[in-house]
């Protein structure tokens, strides 16, 4: 790393050198020390050409060649060094903290210096400087960001000296750090530019979320608020002034005029999710990584003055870890996850709309649905096509079983996953009902992406992130109600990608009056198992020319009782990868009859033992290499039992 000190603040002459970033934080453990502030050296982590300026001194902009390191000072005296030494670490930015000669414990002063991995043109400074004071939450000096400004170091006599090494990646390596720039550093087009890309609909949601757990009343506490969200603009003022009306003091008349005064905080919004986190605020979105008891202890209270804590999104897991993971939550269990994304979907007429109501109704209850366990929650029926049949298929639910959940709500109004502000506002409302919404349908999926083209992989793109962008924002689980295309037999209309990411499928099938359900994919349980129903007609009145008015109601009925479970290969899952591996096996086999081969296996038909079968289709599946042998048993299983295959004294064959 290459480093020049000037001797005294002219800068008449300069000193630079080569030294190992190990060895020089190594220097500043123990510093030379000085007489005084004036007497030590100043320090700069870059080269100096010859080039002097008028009266004689090397420390110009226009004399710096290249820099191999980023400085920042701080001088407001609030934020201690240690708590800076944490906002790097959780950065995992290499820097070293050290205290100038005016600090003191109740008035802390500091620097911190950040090696580069190689040596940057003097232009690139400024943006690297930005991602440093972006990690601290805004608070470096605007001098920390002048191309040659050099700053004193070493230790002073009387005064009280810490140095703070912090391991972690070069800055110059970390491109994705939030760049904050002061107002009177950056021109006001580049600020402009810098305040719309924070403004995200994701910073929106948390800010909104950490001012409830701010008192609006503190006429302080109101106008250092503003001020920190004075950089957001015209979000800025909305969330400022929807926050205020909160207060019983608040006059909204005074709201723009006081805004209008407001210069920016250094720290910026960050200040708010500080003040809010310093309240005991944990972000809905994020949990216990948003926990302040984490960093500071049981009482959860950062130091006074303490920079905003960091939001750490993502933790790594070990082997050991991995196995504590608890299993698989299930809302019905071996059909739907508790989480995720899942469709229902089926032809016109299939009857999937009376089915999945006959669903949330159980789900609201917490009932067994066709057997199957069910765990209660809360759910949101979005009736988005047919929506004027809904009203009558609940009163026929009523009708039927005596009663209704009261744990669902519906929407009857337009809403598309095309547009963000849609999600934003579902979100909003899901959140703002005190029952909330751990189940979410949309029905259908066509009208909840109008105009989309579901055949085109960009446009299917599109439509699975905005369902997955709801289900972030609303937790819990969102499902799809779709149409198969004009082949019912290929699944799922539109673009191959959407069943690729669904974690369920349920897939409803009709001949005449017989009808089906079947889990054509589940990602942790056993796809292919028919449930066949019916659809009872209920009466629920006479119209104004005498005709009754009617809906219907699901009714599941026995497989013995004419259901039309069909003989058909499997789609997707662990049985379609099983069986075409058996069809392969089974081809170069023969015909020729296996010795102990029972006699119930018609002449010429391939036949493997189920040991066999096991082995060769086990490689097949795409899971944990220890659980495959579980997985291909339970595929062969399912396969047996759908009458695909037949199973008699240890041998396999094709019906």
């Amino acid at each position: 790393m290459r480093i020049t000190t000037f001797p005294t603040v002219n800068a008449a002459t300069a000193n630079t050198s080569d030294e190992p970033w190990e060895a020089f934080v190594a220097r500043c453990k123990n510093p030379q020390v000085y007489s005084s502030k004036q007497a030590c050296p100043l320090i700069k982590l870059a080269t100096f050409g010859e080039q002097r300026t008028a009266r004689g001194a090397l420390r110009h902009d226009a004399n710096v060649l290249s820099v191999s390191g980023i400085e920042g000072d701080y001088d407001a005296g609030d934020i201690s060094p240690d708590v800076v030494k944490m906002l790097l670490e959780c950065e995992g930015i290499k820097a070293l903290i050290y205290t100038t000669p005016s600090h003191t414990a109740k008035k802390p002063r500091w620097r911190v210096l950040c090696p580069l991995s190689a040596e940057h043109q003097p232009n690139e400074r400024r943006e690297m400087v930005a991602r440093l004071n972006g990690a601290l939450g805004g608070i470096l000096a605007p001098e920390s960001f002048g191309l040659s400004q050099s700053f004193y170091f070493g230790s002073v006599e009387g005064v009280e000296y810490e140095s703070f090494p912090v391991e972690g990646e070069f800055i110059d390596l970390l491109p994705n750090l939030l760049a904050v720039y002061p107002p009177n550093v950056v021109p006001v087009h580049e600020q402009r530019e810098y305040e719309a890309s924070t403004a995200t609909p994701e910073i929106i949601d948390d800010l909104q979320s950490a001012l409830k757990a701010i008192p609006a009343d503190d006429r302080a506490t109101w106008i250092s608020v503003g001020q920190a969200l004075r950089g957001l603009g015209g979000d800025g003022f909305k969330l400022w002034a929807e926050w205020s009306a909160t207060s019983a003091k608040h006059n909204p008349d005074d709201d723009l005029p006081r805004w209008e005064t407001f210069t920016g905080d250094r720290t910026g919004f960050p200040a708010v999710f500080a003040r809010a986190q310093g309240a005991g605020w944990v972000n809905p979105r994020r949990g216990a990584s948003n926990n302040l008891a984490q960093i500071f202890g049981a009482g959860g209270v950062p130091p006074v003055g303490a920079a905003p804590v960091p939001v750490i999104r993502y933790t790594l897991l070990s082997d050991d870890d991995l196995y504590k993971l608890p299993p698989q939550q299930w809302r019905i269990k071996k059909v739907l996850p508790e989480t995720g994304l899942a469709a229902v979907f089926g032809a016109s007429g299939s009857g999937k709309s009376f089915l999945v109501l006959d669903m949330l109704q159980q789900i609201g209850k917490g009932n067994d649905w066709f057997g199957c366990k069910v765990k209660p929650c809360n759910v949101l029926y979005c009736a988005l096509e047919g929506e004027g049949g809904i009203a009558g298929r609940v009163a026929a639910f009523r009708i039927r079983h005596g009663t209704t959940s009261p744990n669902i709500r519906y929407l009857l109004e337009p809403f598309s996953l095309l547009k963000s502000d849609d999600i934003h506002n579902l979100a909003l409302a899901i959140h703002a009902n005190r029952q909330g919404a751990k189940v979410i349908i949309l029905d259908t999926l066509n009208r909840a992406a109008p105009g989309a083209d579901e055949n085109d992989s960009k446009s299917m793109g599109q439509i699975i992130a905005a369902a997955k962008e709801l289900q972030t924002r609303a937790g819990g689980l969102v499902l799809l109600v779709h149409h198969t295309g004009k082949d019912a037999s290929k699944g799922l209309r539109g673009h191959s990608s959407l069943l690729a990411a669904l974690d369920a499928a349920i897939e409803v099938r009709r001949d005449g009056d017989k009808r089906e359900w079947v889990i054509a994919k589940s990602k942790d349980g056993e796809d292919g198992e028919a449930h066949p129903f019916k659809l009872d007609v209920v009466e629920l009145g006479i119209d104004e020319d005498g005709e009754p008015i009617t809906s219907c109601t699901v009714h599941p009925i026995e497989e013995n009782a004419g259901s039309i479970k069909k003989v058909l290969p499997p789609k997707s899952g662990n049985q379609r990868a099983v069986w075409d591996a058996l069809g392969k096996i089974f081809s170069k086999v023969g015909s020729v009859k296996p010795e102990g081969a029972p006699d119930a296996l018609p002449q010429g038909r391939p036949c493997i033992t189920l040991e066999a079968a096991v082995d060769q289709t086990r490689t097949h599946l795409v899971c944990d290499a220890n659980r495959r042998t579980e997985r291909a048993q339970s595929a062969i299983r399912g396969l047996i039992g759908k009458g695909l295959l037949c199973h008699e004294a240890g041998f396999i064959w094709c019906k």
